[in-house]
């Protein structure tokens, strides 16, 4: 079944290769053809900005959650919707409330977090939300690599990695999700 809504967690610095910040407008604009709605953090700068910018390029419609924090502190991404959180947790509450389907694309310890919280949350049962995850570039191989770990020394159950969906491209991404 189609995600309609998808929500992007990804890299806010700056100064990454360009590579990813090509693959980021390319995952924004892919959301947006498949006539998907993509629901992110509300940044303009970053893998944040240039995926939304990818969406909007496209056509797409566009949900934007921030923190009150960096609200206004730099420019803006034209938006179809725009709510202010008053914490990042609520924040990230939000973001995966609007969402029917997330996805971690390459970024730093708030990508980690997000993809963490939700990966716990569905292990748990407390969420049960389709959770992918872009290796773009090979980007993620640490971490599954240490996924893998903790299924050896059961510390993680083989059932709750299976529930996270991995593609290196998000057209196929995207595939696996709707299949979930």
């Amino acid at each position: 079944m189609k995600k309609n809504a998808v929500a992007v967690f990804c890299g806010s610095g700056r100064d990454c290769p360009e590579i990813y910040r090509l693959m980021a407008r390319e995952a924004g604009r892919l959301i947006a053809l498949q006539g998907r709605t993509l629901v992110y953090g509300g940044g303009d700068w970053g893998l944040m900005g240039l995926v939304a910018r990818g969406a909007k390029e496209a056509g797409g419609y566009v949900a934007a959650v921030m923190v009150r924090q960096f609200d206004g502190l730099h420019g803006a991404v034209e938006v179809d919707e725009y709510t202010v959180k008053d914490t990042m947790a609520q924040r990230k509450q939000a973001l995966m409330a609007r969402a029917d389907a997330c996805i971690a694309l390459p970024g730093g310890m708030g990508t980690l977090d997000e993809l963490s919280e939700l990966f716990t949350l569905n292990q748990i049962g407390a969420e049960n939300k389709p959770l992918g995850l872009l290796n773009f570039h090979g980007y993620y191989d640490g971490l599954l690599l240490q996924l893998r770990r903790m299924v050896q020394d059961r510390f993680l159950a083989e059932a709750d990695l299976a529930r996270l969906q991995v593609a290196e491209d998000m057209e196929t991404l995207l595939d696996k999700l709707d299949a979930v």
